[in-house]
């Protein structure tokens, strides 16, 4: 059984950080169908990736002043935990 995107403990954002963000997307659209689309409603016009109407990341191009111009391709991942104090105390 797979759990509800958002669930405690679980991937919940992504963002490709890529030198070809188009081609990226059209890799991973025919490879695994996730659609892109820039999100016109975002400040930063930043290109969505969304699997059957959830958002799941985003696509940022390492092109941009922004980063180092030799930081690698890589994969940034959020994933949504806890934050209660019970939570931190080591475990036996």
């Amino acid at each position: 059984m797979m759990t509800a995107l958002g669930s405690l403990h679980e991937f919940c954002w992504m963002d490709l950080k890529v030198r070809d963000p188009s081609g990226t997307a059209a890799f991973l659209s025919e490879a695994l169908g996730w659609c892109f689309a820039v999100d016109e409603e975002d400040w930063r016009q930043a290109t969505k990736i969304t699997i059957g109407g959830y958002q799941i990341g985003s696509v940022s191009d390492l092109a941009n002043p922004i980063y180092p111009p030799d930081m690698p391709v890589h994969v940034a991942s959020a994933w949504l935990l806890t934050t209660s104090t019970a939570a931190l105390k080591p475990r036996p």
